[in-house]
């Protein structure tokens, strides 16, 4: 490690918006490391987990630690100012140009300060210092493009995305939204503001994070939907950024905090300095780009759940690197412990009565994980893998009562590991709608998949503008909602039992719309308002077409123009 090795760099780097002349000494870098930071990236570098290009370094650890710290240097070098502002995120190919001190280098950068990723070519020498407790970088030149699009690859493209680069992935926000979707969803949600916030139903991405837009599995070359092929490589779960997850109405998302290589990062690992990687994503830009989408004024009033699958072994002590990037970008939304504690006397309010509050964001954390609990609250579901769920009536057992969390896992690491085969994979979400699973947690989401969970509008509806006085009636045949042409036209009524919700008939007698009259004592004109009671309800209508009432959320539907 005392080596006085020097290597000439040239880096390509997908980073910053930087432009440097060539050829002439900029700037030096010396950074100090630990006996730790050598052995475990080395042990990174040369393991079986990646196949970065330099695992050809392998066998000679002087070399290899120059290099892959050397980069993190330079690629830190290409901030806009003092502050370190980008971050390396990806070394795709490193190419020796001349003997044994000029190596050409492909490398993937974040840019925290715009949330841009850049292109550059780098010139600089590496060396130990003579006491061989730092690395010095002379950087000599930086020249920089910015990235080029490029062809969108298979969910991306499924997802209509607008703009793809790094090897074809959907550039983050830039998937169009499907407005018959969106009005769909977010109908879903209204029509359970009513609801304690732990029994309304979300959809969940799990291992949001792990997402190849924000470059996690760049070399993945799995076909989706599975079986895989044994020798493909599927490392990230998700192929959509957080935003544009968000943005399409996945408003619970999981995260893995750990900390490794020094930093508190966002890793699909198993313990420390295995699966976690130098190369991961800083666990405060997660924190705070799902902070920018809530301070968006179109999302104003989006409740969403943040998970963070999380344990002592993950974050070793480092609460405050938890709660800083909280209380930094989200603090001010946030429903708290605290909240919960003296607000509702420990009794989960309703997503309306968050709304009221203006705290839209509530956190949580595996078991007793919450990190101080300053912002984030215990657990409060049962979890299993998407192999034990079973479809309807079974529903994999479930007590009704309980909030349940099934995740699954798309990942395939060749021979070694196949998830869709150990864990499971969701491919609709019919199912589980129509078993009120509280999270269903699925893998490669994107606006296609969404559709199977839709239990509410048919497709084309609202075929108008909603109205207070608009009239909404479920098909016989296709358990859809529609709106009537004529409110007055003869049909059943959907009751549901007053004291216990999820019982349901229809009316004895027909009538037009609204006449309440009809249900038997006991019962109530409603609209189930989730997929178990509307299963309920469909098994009373025996294809008959139903009115629903729709109109105390009206008034939340009617704010969009969907024509």
């Amino acid at each position: 490690m005392k080596s006085t090795f020097h290597a000439i760099l040239l880096l390509s780097l997908i980073c910053g918006y930087v432009s440097y002349t060539t050829g002439r000494k900029l700037t030096r870098r010396e950074l100090s490391f630990s006996k730790d930071d050598y052995l475990n990236y080395v042990r990174y570098y040369s393991s079986h987990q990646t196949s970065e290009p330099l695992r050809r370094f392998d066998g000679n650890n002087g070399k290899l630690f120059l290099l892959a710290k050397g980069a993190e240097i330079l690629a830190g070098e290409l901030s806009k100012d003092d502050k370190i502002t980008c971050h390396l995120r990806q070394i795709i190919n490193v190419t020796e140009v001349d003997g044994n001190s000029t190596y050409k280098f492909t490398i993937l950068v974040e840019d925290e300060s715009d949330d841009r990723t850049f292109q550059a070519e780098v010139l600089a020498q590496l060396s130990y210092s003579s006491e061989g407790s730092a690395i010095v970088a002379d950087i000599h030149s930086i020249d920089t493009t910015e990235p080029l699009a490029g062809v969108c690859d298979q969910i991306s493209s499924l997802s209509k995305c607008t703009e793809c680069i790094n090897f074809g992935r959907c550039s983050k926000g830039h998937v169009p939204i499907d407005r018959w979707l969106d009005f769909a969803l977010k109908t879903q949600r209204e029509i359970q503001i009513h609801k304690p916030f732990p029994d309304v139903q979300f959809l969940a991405g799990h291992n949001a994070f792990n997402n190849r837009a924000d470059m996690y599995g760049v070399l993945d070359d799995c076909k989706w939907p599975p079986p895989y092929n044994k020798a493909w490589l599927c490392l990230a779960n998700q192929e959509l950024s957080l935003t544009d997850m968000l943005n399409i109405g996945v408003h619970a998302l999981e995260l893995d905090p750990w900390w490794c290589f020094n930093k508190l990062r966002l890793s699909h690992a198993h313990k420390r300095a295995v699966g976690c990687s130098p190369l991961d994503r800083p666990f405060f830009l997660g924190i705070k780009e799902i902070g920018e989408w809530v301070k968006d004024p179109r999302n104003k009033g989006k409740v969403i759940r943040i998970y963070f699958e999380d344990g002592e072994e993950h974050t070793e002590g480092h609460d405050d690197l938890i709660n800083g990037p909280i209380q930094e970008y989200v603090e001010p939304f946030v429903f708290t412990p605290s909240d919960l504690k003296e607000t509702f006397n420990g009794n989960w309010p309703s997503m309306g009565e968050l709304r009221k509050l203006d705290k839209t964001v509530i956190f949580a954390g595996d078991g007793n994980c919450t990190h101080g609990g300053k912002y984030i609250h215990e657990a409060y579901w049962e979890q299993f893998p998407v192999n034990m769920f079973t479809p309807y009536p079974h529903c994999g057992g479930r007590n009704l009562s309980v909030t349940r969390r099934y995740y699954s896992d798309s990942t395939n690491y060749g021979p070694f590991w196949n998830g869709p085969k150990k864990t499971g994979v969701i491919l609709d979400f019919s199912e589980y709608a129509k078993c009120r699973v509280g999270y269903p947690a699925a893998d490669q989401l994107n606006p296609v998949m969404l559709r199977s969970a839709i239990y509410t509008w048919a497709e084309g509806e609202p075929s108008t503008n909603l109205t207070q006085s608009t009239c909404i009636y479920i098909g016989g045949r296709d358990g859809r909602w529609h709106v009537a042409k004529n409110c007055t036209t003869s049909m059943h009524s959907a009751c549901s039992r007053k004291k216990h919700g999820d019982v349901w008939t229809i009316s004895s007698t027909k009538g037009p719309s609204g006449d309440q009259g009809q249900c038997p004592e006991g019962y109530r004109f409603d609209v189930p308002n989730d997929g178990y009671k509307r299963q309920k309800l469909m098994e009373s209508m025996k294809k008959q077409d139903v009115w629903i009432n729709v109109k105390p959320f009206l008034p939340l539907l009617m704010t969009e123009n969907i024509l």
